[in-house]
């Protein structure tokens, strides 16, 4: 598990609920294993959701299956730094995440369960160990069945990224 933080919101702990954004064709445009910084491009749901949350003062964080480190597809280094431009991008919008998850894993070719890949919960117990965390009501946006059943795993709310009640229901969910 690779954890990408944003360390001008490493202290700030006032939040009113955990969103978890899923990351290739939530909040940026999914054209395969993306990657390359000159690939970056918002989904306008996407970004119209996480502008939601940052209004709402929602602790902002991203949770992405990333099997293209293990495939030798790209490298650990690129994915982060493509993590790092995710960060750089929100905040010129005036949104802060405060944190990305990464799973490197890849179940075909590691043969074995990873507890970090969604579906599986890994990566958010590993948010929920964090003090800032723990107490928050928490909603996942995603935009797959893998992602949906993550959040079932996971006992919570899920939202379609592409699902136009989606902005409606968000903005309902975090004033509740």
């Amino acid at each position: 598990m690779i954890l990408v933080r944003n360390k001008e919101q490493m202290f700030k702990s006032k939040y009113t609920y955990l969103a978890c954004f899923d990351k290739d064709g939530t909040l940026v445009v999914d054209s395969g294993y993306v990657h390359n910084l000159k690939d970056f491009q918002w989904h306008n749901n996407g970004l119209d959701l996480l502008k939601i949350a940052a209004q709402q003062k929602a602790a902002i964080v991203v949770i992405t299956n990333q099997s293209g480190i293990s495939k030798k597809i790209f490298t650990k280094k690129q994915s982060v730094l493509f993590a790092k431009l995710l960060i750089k991008r929100a905040k010129e919008e005036s949104i802060h995440i405060k944190l990305i998850v990464i799973c490197p894993h890849s179940q075909e070719l590691n043969h074995m369960v990873c507890e970090c890949r969604k579906p599986l919960p890994g990566m958010y117990l590993k948010i929920k160990s964090f003090s800032w965390a723990k107490d928050l009501k928490s909603v996942m946006i995603g935009n797959t069945e893998t992602d949906k059943k993550f959040a079932i795993n996971c006992g919570i709310e899920y939202l379609d990224v592409n699902k136009s009640e989606s902005q409606k229901l968000l903005a309902e969910w975090g004033n509740s």
